[in-house]
């Protein structure tokens, strides 16, 4: 099976909402196929079994056993209706380790970290890691003046939570 550039990133931006969604806890029952001729397809994520990428198509497998095949070049957009996300962006998470933006958004601040060199991983929505770096006892600051705006996924020695970059 080979895989085109296109169809690629096209499968990789699915599966990036899908794998953030369950890293945000975050509910998301919705996707919308926009075609280019016009068409818009509404399929329940809950329904998918597997996304497969062969000869240039992309299909949709659901659990029923019923497939979709769909060319990446008559899709215009892909996107997710009814995402919940928890309203609270900032997580207490492992014993009272917090995680917060300052208030110009400069820094990330991660608190009341027990014991140096933890790792701290921070990623985009799309599932690329954007920093990657260890935290020292007590206080620690990372630059994230140069992130553009959006939501980040933080893990920390297994715990996921998340951040808002404005």
């Amino acid at each position: 099976m080979k895989i085109y550039a296109h169809s690629r990133k096209l499968v990789l931006a699915i599966m990036g909402m899908i794998l953030t969604s369950s890293f945000l806890k975050a509910d998301v029952t919705i996707m919308v196929i926009e075609l280019k001729n016009g068409t818009i397809i509404e399929r329940e994520i809950g329904a998918l079994s597997r996304l497969v990428v062969e000869n240039k198509d992309l299909s949709l497998v659901f659990k029923n056993s019923a497939t979709e095949n769909y060319s990446p070049a008559d899709i215009l957009k892909i996107s997710f209706e009814n995402v919940n996300l928890p309203s609270n962006l900032e997580d207490e998470i492992s014993d009272k380790i917090t995680v917060a933006t300052t208030s110009d958004n400069s820094e990330l601040i991660i608190s009341n970290v027990s014991e140096a060199n933890k790792e701290i991983t921070i990623y985009a929505l799309n599932g690329i890691t954007v920093s990657k770096t260890l935290l020292n006892k007590g206080e620690t600051r990372i630059d994230i003046s140069s992130m553009v705006s959006g939501l980040y996924v933080v893990k920390i020695d297994g715990f996921t939570t998340k951040f808002l970059k404005r």
